[in-house]
């Protein structure tokens, strides 16, 4: 039956495209879902199909065009192929224009996709209810965050910054606003402590201070020797750090400093105070003792 379903509408397919309203027309519109690409962009370029809400509707559903492909006064005028169209798609918000956009508009929008927020009219990058999903979708919304929420809202702000940092979505840690560390070291020492210990290569994006502190490093490095990469200069020249590294994946050598690289593949044991003692000793060699 199926098979007889598809011969009969590729018949009708085949033929002029129906006149509005005819038994035709309901036809091509119920069988978006089956139309090829070609035959959906002659479909558009037909001013009663490009035109018509309910078969636009009936491809954003089948997810065979997104609001890119549909024309922009229907955008505009018809409020529920929008919002069908950004509840598929939320970077469609960027065709919506600002002065029209609806708090609706915005929450369907980064419902689907957080970064939609930077298309967002800027009273929407402020309310609690939006910011919070946005960020809960995608991490990196924070990136749109309005920043006077900062000092207005600090709890809020830390609350959007703790959700948007536990998102494995994005890299939330690399927009956390520069003045919310310098006042919050204490809050921010806490966000970032969490975020390392559920993915230790998080700690690229950690503020140049934690990335050179032995507490900090060692959860990421527990969690993944390669997170050695993003510790400071000094961390990554203590041999008890290196060693963990090593330990946890022996890949994460090639991100010791120079010294310590030496040190392992020359199978040597010291400690740190023989590394210090021959710091400024560039030509210093490694034997080995044993």
């Amino acid at each position: 039956m199926k098979i007889l379903t598809q011969i009969a509408l590729g018949r009708i397919f085949r033929q002029p495209l129906p006149r509005l309203g005819s038994t035709s027309f309901n036809a091509y519109r119920s069988a978006a879902s089956i139309r090829s690409a070609s035959e959906i962009e002659k479909d558009l370029a037909a001013k009663h199909l490009k035109n018509d809400p309910e078969y636009i509707i009936a491809l954003l559903k089948k997810g065979r065009i997104t609001l890119d492909f549909v024309d922009k006064k229907l955008i505009t005028e018809n409020v529920r192929v929008r919002q069908i169209g950004l509840q598929l798609d939320g970077l469609g918000l960027k065709l919506v224009p600002t002065h029209l956009q609806t708090r609706d508009d915005v929450l369907a929008a980064v419902e689907s996709n957080g970064l939609a927020l930077q298309f967002a009219k800027p009273e929407f990058t402020s309310d609690k209810d939006i910011l919070k999903t946005a960020v809960l979708e995608h991490g990196s919304a924070l990136e749109f965050v309005d920043k006077s929420i900062i000092k207005d809202n600090p709890e809020l702000y830390f609350d959007l910054v703790d959700s948007a940092v536990r998102n494995i979505v994005g890299h939330a840690l690399k927009f956390v606003d520069k003045s919310f560390i310098k006042d919050n070291p204490e809050s921010y020492f806490e966000i970032v402590s969490d975020a390392v210990k559920r993915n230790g290569l998080k700690l690229e994006h950690a503020s140049n201070d934690l990335k050179g502190d032995p507490e900090i490093v060692l959860a990421a490095i527990k969690q993944n020797g390669l997170a050695l990469a993003y510790a400071s200069e000094e961390l990554r020249n203590d041999l008890e750090i290196v060693k963990l590294a090593y330990h946890k994946n022996p890949e994460s050598l090639q991100f010791a400093s120079f010294r310590l690289n030496i040190l392992f593949k020359s199978n040597v044991t010291v400690d740190n105070s023989e590394i210090n003692q021959n710091k400024s000793d560039s030509g210093s060699t490694f034997t080995n003792s044993g």
